[in-house]
């Protein structure tokens, strides 16, 4: 489909539905972005729970509740060992969420340009339109004034035609001409 088979209605309609799915694509975003985290992890926790050598650990839980302790005691023994991981989990929240709000300000971006573009192709074509237009009907103005000016013109022959003829006719029952 080509800009001159499509018209204002259906550009301006066009614009209406892309700025709508943008919209709607940044909500969407919004909301499935921390139940897609959340959806991860707990798969992770299933398919690490449904592991055979999760289920032999199990097994083995005592052997487990003392290695367990004596994680416990080297974290207390050294507080400084959860804060790093604290932080390190932290930095890469931080880097997912600017990758994420990257992406949607490249999306954005992109939307907008895009706008932008047909917004000018638009407006180009409407010149182009508007311009087609006012030739044309500075042509049909042209052609209907001349065509009227030489209606009235035979309208005025025929006028002048009928008075003179009536006139000599009127001359001629009214005022005859004597003879001498």
């Amino acid at each position: 489909m080509q800009w001159g088979d499509v018209g204002l209605k259906e550009t301006v309609g066009s614009i209406a539905i892309s700025v709508y799915d943008i919209r709607e694509r940044l909500t969407i975003y919004t909301d499935q972005i921390p139940k897609q985290a959340r959806w991860q992890a707990e798969y992770l926790v299933n398919q690490t729970l449904r592991n055979d050598n999760m289920l032999r650990s199990f097994d083995n839980f005592d052997r487990i509740t003392n290695s367990v302790g004596d994680i416990t005691r080297i974290i207390e023994q050294t507080p400084d060992l959860a804060n790093r991981l604290q932080y390190k989990t932290m930095a890469q929240l931080t880097a997912e969420r600017i990758a994420v709000m990257d992406a949607i300000r490249e999306e954005r971006i992109a939307a907008i340009s895009e706008i932008d573009r047909q917004r000018v192709a638009t407006i180009e074509y409407l010149d182009t339109f508007v311009g087609k237009m006012l030739g044309e009907t500075e042509q049909s103005a042209e052609a209907l004034i001349d065509h009227f000016y030489w209606r009235m013109l035979q309208i005025l022959i025929l006028i002048y035609t009928v008075i003179l003829i009536t006139f000599i006719v009127l001359k001629r029952v009214f005022w005859p001409v004597k003879k001498v």
